[in-house]
């Protein structure tokens, strides 16, 4: 969703991450090849900078206004852009220079906010009252197992829970590594201490975010029907076993199977799915008729994290997208934390909850877990490996009243037409990969973003304004920045290719286009140059200026609206063990790109709302592979 000049962003380029280590500073020690030693408290992680990481800097507003500018020019006419360029001089001599003083107060040099962005874009994710389901918690598809016993559902979810489990006794004993740029200076770590244990409290105006670290169990869905179980002993030192997990989540199994509940009875996690509002007044409601609801609910608060048990094997790679995104029908779900859903046939992937972490995080949380399961080098250090026998299984359960059921029902409707509203499509597109991409001299992230923006450009006739997440881990509570696409360049190469022009022609405007992004993303994680990022700055002026009752004609203008009004959302998440990933588009009327750039493949999920008739997930699709055939061609 798009929420005061924000879009919902992963902040992942993997690329970024290096797989060398050294000393950088005194409290650090080189340690394995991934990443750097330092010493930490995961209670303080958020709040001590432990590894002096510089802080995001606020830029200058002349610098800010003339890269917005810059971004816009593709988007409006000339007319239209001279207007806006008066009204940019106008808001940087008479408005800015208050709001930027106002911003340096509201920035304190140490304690919250940690950023200048940071209390805005908190107040965005967590008041933001539009649903979680597709609007905010993106999913991914981990790869197959290739020996069919490790497939089986069972099996893959309880080697994935106590490799995770065992991943985090690493994380709260203060024994993870810093992650690495590639000239060997640490990244911001803040995020890890809460990847587990957090939870998200709905709130009638703002939501509120529960911290448990320390919690020892996990609750396991299956069937409609919860389970509280057990995964870390009393002493706090040992996980449960893979093999005593698996008899836990076939006990489960069995039970549900047989034991069968109506839906509508006893899965409240549906109201998850729904608005916040909504479903905060009936989480009120739940635990003031019954107090046993309140130990349910702290129960699911508590918890490590969710794990899911699908009664369906996914047919394809789209109804795997699907299930992972939203389920059949937004049951047997629970938005509010992280999911791990596992399908019949041992399809597993990975539902976030986004508030308060990106993608990079959870890259670098899958990565150690995925070489454990196989016991193979992560190129971190390993994880604890104490494992045991212990606890039993315990079902959740709720007692809801008449009104209850009642708002239940209306949550389930609320979430049917959410999903039936989606329109999802993959496009597995396996006639390259960025092995070719890369003898055209092109970045392969270029290339596929030079391919969305000509397919939108031949859908709708103009360029459309672009988001590509940035991970902005290099600054000390950075979260992410935009790359905004959409450049003049990408522009000219789109019309060179809709005015057929020569294949030299062509074959030129795409790589200048390609040039041209490449500053661009620079420019948004260095917050550098005439392509710096722009987003995070303004949209704190523009909470301030809204904050002190100013509605100015700068924000309300046609071009700053335009550029803010993302119809391409568009996220890059490479890992080679990941098949794909996707979320849901941010605007009505646009659509949602998550792809990888993988060595023999570029596969897309895209996505789109049914409500809109001039958008379509299958046309663009379509379009996109066309781009990409065209670009071969050139080459």
């Amino acid at each position: 969703m798009l929420f005061s000049g924000f879009v919902i962003a992963f902040g992942t380029r993997v690329g970024s991450i290096s797989q060398s280590g050294k000393t950088i500073l005194k409290t650090t020690t080189r340690c394995f090849s991934g990443g750097i030693k330092f010493n930490y408290d995961v209670t303080k992680l958020y709040d001590t900078n432990y590894l002096n990481i510089p802080k995001l800097p606020i830029p200058d507003v002349k610098d800010t206004v003339e890269a917005h500018l810059l971004s816009i020019r593709p988007l409006v006419s000339d007319e239209k852009f001279e207007k806006q360029k008066q009204l940019a001089k106008e808001f940087v001599e008479k408005d800015a220079p208050a709001l930027q003083a106002e911003l340096k107060e509201l920035s304190p040099p140490s304690g919250y906010p940690y950023s200048y962005i940071e209390k805005f874009w908190d107040e965005m994710y967590r008041g933001g009252r539009w649903p979680l389901m597709i609007h905010t918690n993106p999913f991914y598809i981990l790869n197959d197992e290739s020996d069919p016993v490790e497939q089986e559902q069972t099996r893959r979810a309880a080697k994935f829970v106590n490799s995770s489990v065992r991943w985090w006794q690493k994380v709260t004993s203060g024994n993870l590594e810093a992650d690495a740029q590639k000239d060997g200076s640490p990244l911001c770590m803040y995020q890890f201490g809460n990847v587990f244990g957090f939870g998200r409290e709905p709130k009638t105006d703002i939501d509120a975010i529960t911290y448990h670290p320390f919690t020892k169990h996990v609750v396991v869905i299956c069937q409609n029907q919860y389970f509280k179980v057990p995964v870390i002993d009393d002493s706090g030192n040992a996980v449960l076993s893979v093999e005593a997990l698996q008899k836990r989540l076939d006990e489960i199994k069995n039970v549900s199977q047989s034991n069968p509940i109506a839906t509508r009875t006893n899965d409240v996690g549906l109201f998850t799915a729904g608005g916040r509002t909504e479903y905060a007044e009936a989480r009120s409601e739940i635990i003031s008729y019954d107090p046993k609801n309140a130990e349910s609910y702290k129960a699911m608060d508590e918890c490590l994290f969710v794990l899911i048990l699908e009664d369906q094997d996914s047919s394809s790679i789209l109804e795997r997208s699907k299930t992972f995104l939203t389920g059949p029908d937004g049951s047997n779900r629970w938005f509010d934390k992280h999911q791990v859903i596992v399908n019949a046939d041992g399809g597993l992937g990975i539902n976030f909850e986004h508030s308060i972490q990106d993608g990079m995080t959870w890259n670098r949380w899958l990565q150690e877990v995925w070489h454990d399961m196989r016991g193979a080098s992560s190129g971190f250090s390993p994880l604890p490996n104490s494992q045991a026998d212990f606890g039993a299984i315990e079902p959740i359960t709720w007692n809801l009243s008449e009104t209850g059921l009642s708002n239940l029902e209306t949550a389930a409707r609320f979430a049917q037409d959410e999903i039936n509203n989606l329109d999802m499509h993959v496009l597995e597109f396996k006639d390259f990969g960025r092995n070719l991409v890369k003898t055209w001299k092109m970045s392969p992230d270029a290339a596929s973003q030079m391919a969305m923006q000509l397919a939108y450009y031949k859908l709708h006739g103009e360029p459309g304004a672009t988001y590509e997440a940035c991970a902005m881990k290099n600054f000390w509570h950075g979260r992410t920045e935009t790359i905004r696409s959409c450049t003049i360049e990408a522009a000219d190469m789109c019309k060179s290719f809709l005015n057929n022009d020569s294949d030299e022609i062509k074959k030129q405007k795409l790589l200048a286009a390609a040039a041209t992004h490449i500053e661009v993303a620079k420019g948004a994680q260095t917050q550098s140059g005439k392509y710096r990022g722009v987003d995070r700055h303004l949209t704190a002026l523009k909470n301030i200026a809204e904050m002190n009752g100013k509605d100015l004609g700068f924000f309300k203008s046609e071009g700053y609206t335009k550029s803010n009004t993302f119809v391409m959302s568009t996220s890059n998440v490479t890992t080679p063990f990941f098949d794909l990933f996707g979320f849901g588009a941010v605007v009505p009327h646009g659509y949602g790109f998550g792809y990888q750039t993988l060595p023999e493949s570029l596969p897309f999920c895209i996505t789109s709302f049914k409500s809109c008739p001039e958008t379509g997930s299958k046309k663009m699709a379509d379009a996109v592979e066309e781009s990409l055939h065209e670009f071969k061609k050139l080459f």
